[in-house]
């Protein structure tokens, strides 16, 4: 783990730490500063990342398949969890692609639910179908971005 991330994840859980050490100089004189270390909690319910989750599709199997030009259906399961309070809302978007934080902002928040079905149009050899999802909770926080994909096959049509 680095510094920084550490730093990321005390601060975001609401600990603020105050360090002063050593002498310090002021100007043309030295003056010493006792040695202080104190941990002082905040309350914050809006931190970085506070939320936790998962995405999942079709209970994490590499693949499904199904004629070319038909559509199928796969089932996406969501869970998240926050130490502050219950998650109420989910935004997602399915395409070709994982989205960004700033490309899920185009996204509706929606009542969460832990599962969905979603058609997948069926083309000829082989596609990719990902599920981005963002997380929020009843004080505003918003989860990172959590995606998963799936290879979709598409066998050719039988000839009638």
């Amino acid at each position: 783990m680095t510094y920084q991330r550490f730093l990321q994840q005390t601060l975001s859980v609401g600990w603020i730490l105050f360090l002063l050490t050593g002498c310090g100089t002021f100007g043309s004189t030295s003056t010493a500063i006792p040695q202080t270390v104190a941990l002082v909690p905040t309350i914050s319910t809006k931190a970085a990342f506070l939320l936790t989750g998962s995405v999942e599709i079709e209970e994490g199997r590499c693949c499904i398949g199904g004629l070319a030009g038909d559509t199928i259906q796969a089932r996406v399961e969501f869970s998240a969890m926050s130490p502050v309070g219950k998650v109420n809302s989910i935004r997602v978007r399915t395409a070709g692609q994982c989205f960004t934080e700033t490309e899920m902002e185009v996204a509706s928040w929606e009542p969460f639910v832990p599962s969905k079905t979603y058609s997948v149009a069926v083309a000829l050899n082989w596609i990719g179908f990902y599920v981005s999802v963002q997380f929020q909770d009843e004080y505003g926080n918003v989860s990172p971005v959590y995606c998963d994909d799936i290879s979709v096959e598409g066998s050719p049509p039988l000839n009638s």
